[in-house]
């Protein structure tokens, strides 16, 4: 009986060997990794921003090696926008949607993404406040350009390059300039190359930028910004002088970007009403600056002027 139970455990403990040991022709390795869908952020408006009532310009980073397919918006729980990618095979693109809030009030506004295997993402959350008072219409102007640069002012959204306690604004080169760092680079990407001024018919009146760097970590950048300085297209004259800049925010990935008007492009004259930019096509001319922790600017980039702004039906 002993020897016949001795028995019975080896055979059982043989099979058990057996049932756990790989298979032939069974592939072995790491298992695949799940397809999670894009990550996305807000890229415009700004968390807790305050805006007012009227048109709002919302700016949606996504990234998935993948491509992104599309979009959907959502505003306070309900689906508002499903918006095509206008780049399917990059894998970080910005998307851009005007949503027409239906009363001031504060809002939370949610977003994710597909990719172009078909998978949903997670959602990104933004809460802000919509002002009772409406953005006034814009009105043309040809008025004629000073030639003499008063003090600058300074709108909510710009920034100021230097963030401490300094005096001295950074601001754009009248000459196109080469790097100022060795082995530092740039690759950025606009939403669109073309944008138009005035009129509510000409779309798009909002861009944005997303932006890479290469050649320094993390810990040596303190920002990055962009500057901008618009010229006459057919004549090739400058207006006004450069902007004081504008920050770029700083996303997980560890990418660069923000979203961006006409509004932001031009560094207007005391003078000048705040909606002033004259009903003509324009070039805009644009830098990029990265500063150090302390706020120093540390490399600049080229010049370019890629970027086309045109009078709605003009």
């Amino acid at each position: 009986m002993k020897r016949l139970f001795g028995a019975l455990l080896i055979i059982l403990v043989a099979l058990l060997v057996s049932a756990c040991a790989p298979q032939s022709g069974a592939k072995t390795g790491t298992t695949p990794a799940v397809d999670s869908g894009p990550k996305v952020a807000f890229a415009s408006p700004d968390p807790g921003a305050t805006v007012p009532f009227g048109p709002v310009q919302v700016m949606i980073l996504s990234e998935d090696l993948k491509g992104t397919s599309q979009a959907e918006v959502l505003v306070n729980g309900v689906s508002v926008a499903t918006i095509t990618s206008p780049d399917t095979a990059a894998s970080s693109v910005i998307i851009g949607y005007t949503w027409q809030p239906s009363a001031p009030g504060n809002y939370v506004l949610q977003a994710h993404a597909q990719n172009t295997a078909g998978t949903w993402g997670d959602f990104a959350s933004l809460e802000l406040a919509v002002s009772p008072e409406e953005v006034p219409a814009e009105t043309p102007t040809l008025e004629v350009l000073p030639t003499e640069e008063p003090q600058p002012t300074a709108e909510p959204t710009d920034v100021i390059a230097t963030p401490d306690t300094s005096t001295e604004t950074p601001s754009g080169p009248d000459l196109p300039s080469t790097p100022t760092l060795s082995g530092v680079s740039l690759d950025w990407t606009f939403t669109y190359l073309q944008m138009y001024r005035y009129g509510s018919t000409c779309e798009p009146q909002q861009n944005s930028v997303i932006v890479k760097v290469s050649g320094l970590s993390p810990n040596e950048i303190g920002g990055v910004m962009i500057f901008f300085r618009p010229m006459e297209t057919s004549t090739g004259t400058l207006w006004n002088w450069w902007t004081t800049g504008l920050w770029l925010e700083k996303f997980p990935s560890g990418l660069y970007g923000r979203g961006f008007s006409t509004a932001h492009m031009v560094k207007r004259l005391s003078t000048q009403p705040e909606t002033y930019w004259p009903y003509i096509p324009a070039t805009v001319l644009y830098q990029f600056a990265i500063s150090d922790q302390g706020g120093a600017i540390i490399y600049r980039s080229d010049v370019y002027q890629n970027l086309q702004v045109k009078p709605c039906n003009g």
